[in-house]
C-alpha cells in the first residue's frame, strides 16, 4: 500500500510537470502577425558653426577702447537645420594657446544683433573656455555674432612675456531640445 501511494504521488507529480511545462510553452505564444511596432519620433536636432576656425598669431597689446578696429575679429553664425527649439552653448575648444596668455588680460567679446558679453582667458578648463551659455535658438533659426580677442594693454603690467604669441582654437556648439533649460534673459 505504501508502494501504491508514492506510485500515484509520482503519476501526479509528473503528470503536473508535463502540464505545468505544456502551459508554459504554449500559453504565451505571440503570432507576431498581430505585433504592430510602436516608434515615437519627436523632431531632430541640428545645430552647425558657419565658420569656425580662430588663428591669431602675434597678438599685441592694444587698449581696450580700440578692440573695434585692432583686435582679431571673427564673424560666424549658428544656424539651426532642426525641427525643435535648442537650447546651446558655446565654447572655444583650444588646440594650441601660449601659456602666458592664459590670463584676464587676454580678453574676449562675443556680440550679437541684441546682445553683448565679455570675458577673459583665465579660466581655461580642460582646453575649453565658455563664451556663451543658454541660446535660445527656434528651430530653423540664424543668429549672427562678430568675436573679438585682444590683449587687453595695462599700464602697470609687464607684458612683454604674451608679445608674439598665437591661439589656435576651433568655435563649438552644444546643443539641447529642451526649452526649459535655457535661460531667457
Amino acid at each position: 500500500m505504501k508502494e501504491e501511494k508514492y506510485l500515484i504521488l509520482l503519476i501526479m507529480l509528473l503528470s503536473l510537470t508535463v502540464i505545468s511545462v505544456s502551459f508554459a510553452y504554449f500559453g504565451p505564444n505571440i503570432i507576431k502577425e498581430n505585433v504592430v511596432d510602436t516608434k515615437v519620433n519627436s523632431g531632430n536636432l541640428k545645430v552647425n558653426i558657419s565658420d569656425d576656425k580662430i588663428n591669431a598669431d602675434n597678438i599685441a597689446p592694444i587698449y581696450d577702447k580700440d578692440v573695434e578696429t585692432l583686435a582679431f575679429k571673427k564673424d560666424f553664425s549658428i544656424i539651426s537645420n532642426s525641427t525643435l527649439n535648442s537650447c546651446n552653448k558655446l565654447y572655444l575648444d583650444i588646440s594650441n594657446i601660449s601659456e602666458e596668455l592664459k590670463s584676464e588680460y587676454l580678453k574676449f567679446r562675443i556680440e550679437s544683433e541684441d546682445k553683448s558679453y565679455e570675458g577673459n582667458f583665465k579660466n581655461i578648463i580642460d582646453n575649453k573656455l565658455v563664451l556663451l551659455d543658454n541660446i535660445f535658438l527656434n528651430s530653423n533659426e540664424v543668429k549672427n555674432y562678430k568675436l573679438y580677442i585682444w590683449l587687453s594693454y595695462q599700464d602697470d603690467v609687464n607684458q612683454i612675456d604674451m608679445l608674439g604669441t598665437s591661439l589656435s582654437a576651433k568655435i563649438s556648439i552644444e546643443s539641447y531640445d529642451e526649452k526649459n533649460n535655457c535661460i531667457i534673459d
